[in-house]
């Protein structure tokens, strides 16, 4: 988190007043979402800009016209929720574990974004956490969940995916965007100031017709699958889209 300290400590006023003003909005704007889901993408690639993070976007033209899905995303590190949320346009909330949102500017950002943060220990709350979730999916709300439900030091390299959150997404038959996260882990698990760039792939959509005759734990593997072929193909130098992961087709979502 060298990083993220760097940022409170040295743009100080600047991350104070975003606070305050994220703080004013959860109040005067609590009933406007994209309103809330703007101001706190600006205030994320302001984050990720100082931070010395670049995040390039791959396969944005794969998210749903229509909402209501849902990304099922690896977990590296405390920088994934940020790097999705800058290169995601349309409004999405996340499924976050309590003690990992209690940071100063995280709290507000995630509380902008109308997250779930749920306390594992407590699986009653936990699964009315996801019956509220399904509700407001089935309204159209999109959500970020990482099936592997922690990070480590795996890095790059995927663990088991929990088939807990598959529950949601069988029960509202919403579309499944599989979302693979590369090299995120260097910007907050790595105690360093030098540039970062990491990437973030937004793979074919999985449509209920898909996987509506499949177990959980069968989802979980093609999701789990997918996104290690196109990590793959980014390590060997290219995208899942063609091209080359340095290339001049991604988007780079950092503040301007």
């Amino acid at each position: 988190m060298l990083r993220f300290a760097f940022v409170l400590v040295f743009y100080f006023y600047i991350s104070l007043y975003l606070i305050i003003r994220m703080s004013v909005y959860l109040r005067t704007k609590k009933d406007d979402f994209v309103f809330r889901y703007g101001y706190a993408r600006k205030a994320v690639k302001f984050v990720a800009a100082k931070s010395r993070a670049t995040v390039r976007c791959f396969g944005e033209e794969n998210l749903p016209e229509k909402d209501g899905y849902v990304l099922l995303a690896n977990h590296q590190g405390k920088f994934d929720v940020l790097a999705v949320v800058s290169s995601h346009p349309k409004p999405i909330s996340v499924i976050a574990k309590k003690d990992k949102t209690k940071y100063p500017l995280v709290r507000q950002v995630m509380e902008m974004l109308d997250s779930t943060r749920i306390d594992t220990t407590d699986l009653r709350s936990v699964a009315l956490a996801f019956r509220e979730v399904e509700k407001n999916i089935e309204k159209g709300r999109n959500y970020l969940i990482f099936p592997e439900g922690k990070f480590g030091k795996n890095h790059n390299h995927l663990i088991e995916f929990q088939t807990g959150c598959i529950d949601i997404v069988k029960k509202t038959k919403c579309p499944i965007v599989p979302v693979a996260l590369y090299d995120t882990y260097k910007v907050y698990n790595v105690n360093s100031l030098k540039k970062a760039e990491c990437s973030v792939t937004y793979l074919s959509p999985i449509y209920y017709d898909e996987y509506k005759n499949l177990t959980k734990r069968e989802i979980a593997e093609i999701v789990k699958c997918r996104i290690e072929s196109a990590i793959e193909e980014i390590e060997a130098g290219g995208t899942p889209f063609g091209g080359f992961a340095d290339g001049n087709s991604a988007e780079e979502a950092t503040a301007s």
